[in-house]
C-alpha cells in the first residue's frame, strides 16, 4: 500500500528533469544553431555514455552476468545500455537531436498552437494506451509521432515561458491531486491479493504528467 501511495510521486522525479531541459534548451536562442548545439552538446552525453557503458560492462561480466565478448558489450550499447537506469541518457540524445528543430517550432507557434501539439501527442502517446487497457477493443490509430518524453520537454517551455494567469495556476495544482488520487486508486484498483498491476506506472500515463505540471 505503502509503495502504491508514493509511486506517483517517485514516477515523476524523471519527468521533472526533461521538462527543465525543455524550458532551458527551447528558451535558448543558441539552440536554433544545428551544428554548433550538436558539436557543443552531443559530445557531453556520448562521451560519459560510453566510459559508464564500459565500466557496467565489465562489472557484469566480472560477476558473470554477462557474456564476456564484444558482440555482449556492442549489443547493451546500441539498446539502452549495459545497465537498465543508462535508458534515461539514450533519450536524452534523442531528444537532443530534435531540439533545434523544436526550438524553431517554439518560435513561430503560438501558445495555443503549441498546446495543440502537445495535446495530439499525448492524445497518441497516453491517452490511447490507457483507453486500451480499460475497453475491450484495440484502439490503433497511429503510433506515437515522437518518443513520450518529448512531450514532458515541450511541457517545461510551456509552462516557463508562458504567463499563467491565477486560475489557471489553481487549475494545474487541482489537475496535480487529481492525478495523484487517480494514480494512486487505479493501481490498488487493478492490484489483487495474486498481482501487483501498476497501470498507472506507465511513463506517459496522463496523471504523471498532470502531477509533474503541479510540481
Amino acid at each position: 500500500n505503502i509503495c502504491i501511495v508514493l509511486n506517483p510521486i517517485c514516477r515523476c522525479a524523471v519527468p521533472l528533469f526533461f521538462m527543465m531541459s525543455g524550458y532551458l534548451l527551447l528558451s535558448d536562442r543558441r539552440t536554433e544553431e544545428i551544428k554548433p548545439f550538436y558539436r557543443e552538446k552531443l559530445p557531453r552525453l556520448l562521451i560519459p555514455l560510453l566510459c559508464w557503458n564500459v565500466i557496467f560492462f565489465l562489472y557484469f561480466a566480472s560477476v558473470g552476468e554477462k557474456e564476456r565478448s564484444f558482440s555482449a558489450f556492442f549489443g547493451g550499447l546500441v539498446n539502452n545500455g549495459n545497465c537498465y537506469h543508462m535508458w534515461y541518457v539514450y533519450t536524452l540524445i534523442g531528444i537532443y537531436l530534435l531540439a533545434p528543430f523544436l526550438r524553431r517550432m517554439t518560435e513561430k507557434l503560438s501558445a495555443g498552437e503549441l498546446f495543440l501539439l502537445l495535446a495530439v501527442l499525448l492524445t497518441l502517446c497516453s491517452v490511447q494506451p490507457f483507453l486500451n487497457i480499460v475497453q475491450p477493443v484495440h484502439i490503433h490509430l497511429s503510433d506515437p509521432l515522437m518518443d513520450g518524453y518529448v512531450c514532458y520537454f515541450l511541457l517545461g517551455y510551456l509552462l516557463g515561458n508562458f504567463t499563467i494567469s491565477k486560475k489557471m495556476r489553481i487549475l494545474i495544482y487541482l489537475g496535480g491531486i487529481v492525478g495523484f488520487a487517480i494514480s494512486v486508486g487505479g493501481n490498488t484498483a487493478f492490484c489483487s491479493e495474486e498481482k501487483i498491476d501498476l497501470v498507472f506506472n506507465n511513463g506517459y500515463a496522463i496523471t504523471h504528467f498532470l502531477i509533474a505540471s503541479a510540481v
